[in-house]
């Protein structure tokens, strides 16, 4: 038995003590980036272990476990899926002290949750677990360099930024006004004016542009003394703009949670029905509720100025104002800060950015004799050049299921290369994690499908690369071969 099957032999057990009696079988879902975004799932209804999971102990063995299994230059997993479950002697989990698990570790190649992932937590990961540059995504390294510009931002050298109007995206003309609007609809113009744009000073939240990113900076006595990375500026706006309401201490009503995405109100007059509900699993509310129930208390520094509340208990709450009284972080169960819900009622009412144009489609010529290969059928368009690995051609299931097919260019042909991205393989029983191939390949669209190109002669299929044509087929089957 490893080292590592050693921990995970504790982690097993410590999940079966939470199990509820009678349980056989415990899912458990983990995810880190970094040391700053980290989060647990216990999924089937299974709230109260899960909410039990940040007294547990476990977490300090899962950081400890992605520590070990680090691999020079190649990074560490990101993400665990671990089913336990007890021995045929054991009534339950609970009666099990060593469970028998299954794990699937997943890497950088293969989460389910990129677009969760913060600057900061990218940028945290890339040097708690150095990776060489050629095996860092690209959409990891362009999060990271936002952090890393933030991280240099020093306010002794930083001049006011007059015009930072000029610096916003299309479309977002008028972003720091509405922003404006939003505090002053809550808060007296004191307090609005704590919220500052190009310009750094004490007791103020400052939105500042430093290429590649948007900061939230906030300053005492002439430092910085917290600064927020992102990428784009309504997230920077919306955080910065949160904070000044949180540390007005501006109220927290209905109105206001309805507008944070927080609670929706559920009316039927017929039915006699009128409430308060946590709203839609992929809304605001529900979504915190989901990350925060298994987290681990925020304390020290992290609680500065903060005031919490927890969101599952207005649920199903009678409809009609109200108003919360927000205090410390609950010892237990899900959690959101004043913060937070004031982030995404002023999120609510800001500008999006417009959706750039798409760039024009690059076009490159496939000249005469060029070989490609394919393993989809003749009605594709697509062709790669020759060794492009599995994982990089956007294909389903199993490689030894498809059978490939070599084709040599006759006649030069105009195509567009096109980017698949990448998808990891696993066979049975692999439990990774596991990263892409350092080969690339690349793929090409053609202009028509390929059965086009084959019948007009700008393709013919050759045996394997450098070998002669094939005999033309008696049939083009556009979809499988019978």
């Amino acid at each position: 038995m490893t080292q590592d099957d050693e921990r995970l032999n504790e982690i097993a057990s410590l999940l079966a003590r939470l199990a509820p009696d009678g349980s056989k079988t415990l899912k458990f879902a983990y995810r880190a980036v970094g040391s700053s975004f980290e989060q647990a799932f216990i999924p089937d209804g299974m709230t109260a272990a899960e909410a039990r999971l940040p007294q547990s102990g476990i977490y300090p063995l899962l950081r400890h476990l992605r520590a070990r299994m680090y691999e020079d230059g190649d990074g560490t997993w990101l993400e665990m899926d671990l089913t336990v479950r007890s021995r045929p002697e054991a009534a339950s989990l609970a009666d099990d002290d060593a469970p028998a698990w299954e794990v699937r570790y997943r890497s950088v190649d293969e989460i389910t949750f990129a677009d969760e992932i913060t600057p900061l937590a990218a940028f945290e990961e890339m040097r708690m677990f150095p990776q060489e540059a050629r095996r860092v995504p690209r959409w990891m390294g362009a999060l990271a360099s936002v952090e890393d510009a933030v991280d240099r931002f020093d306010p002794h050298d930083f001049s006011p930024q007059d015009d930072l109007e000029s610096a916003l995206p299309d479309g977002l003309d008028g972003l720091f006004t509405a922003a404006r609007e939003r505090l002053l609809a809550v808060v007296p113009r004191e307090d609005a004016d704590r919220f500052l744009v190009g310009r750094l000073a004490d007791g103020c939240w400052s939105i500042v542009h430093a290429p590649p990113a948007w900061a939230a900076v906030r300053m005492e006595n002439g430092e910085s003394v917290e600064k927020h990375a992102y990428a784009g500026p309504v997230a920077a706006v919306a955080f910065a703009a949160g904070a000044v309401l949180a540390e007005a201490g501006a109220e927290v009503n209905s109105s206001v949670l309805r507008g944070a995405g927080a609670l929706s109100r559920v009316t039927d007059r017929k039915k006699g029905v009128d409430a308060w509900t946590l709203p839609a699993h992929d809304k605001n509310g529900s979504r915190q509720v989901r990350r925060s129930m298994a987290a681990e208390r925020p304390e020290g520094a992290a609680t500065r100025g903060r005031r919490y509340l927890a969101l599952s208990p207005l649920d199903n709450r009678h409809g009609g104002y109200f108003v919360v009284h927000p205090g410390p972080v609950p010892a237990q169960g899900d959690f959101v800060s004043t913060h937070q819900i004031f982030e995404w009622h002023v999120r609510s009412g800001l500008p999006e950015a417009r959706t750039p144009a798409p760039a024009p489609a690059e076009e490159v010529v496939l000249d005469a004799g060029m070989e490609l290969d394919t393993a989809e059928p003749v009605s594709s368009g697509l062709l790669f050049t020759l060794g492009t690995p599995f994982e990089r051609r956007r294909l389903p299931g199993d490689p030894d299921h498809y059978s490939y097919r070599v084709y040599r260019v006759q006649r030069p042909i105009t195509a567009t290369p096109v980017d698949l991205g990448a998808k990891t393989f696993h066979r049975p029983g692999e439990s990774g994690p596991k990263r892409l191939p350092d080969e690339q390949g690349q793929a090409f669209s053609l202009p028509g499908p390929i059965i086009d190109h084959l019948e007009s002669g700008d393709l013919v299929e050759i045996s394997g690369p450098g070998g002669a044509p094939v005999a033309p087929r008696d049939y083009w089957d556009t979809e499988e071969e019978p």
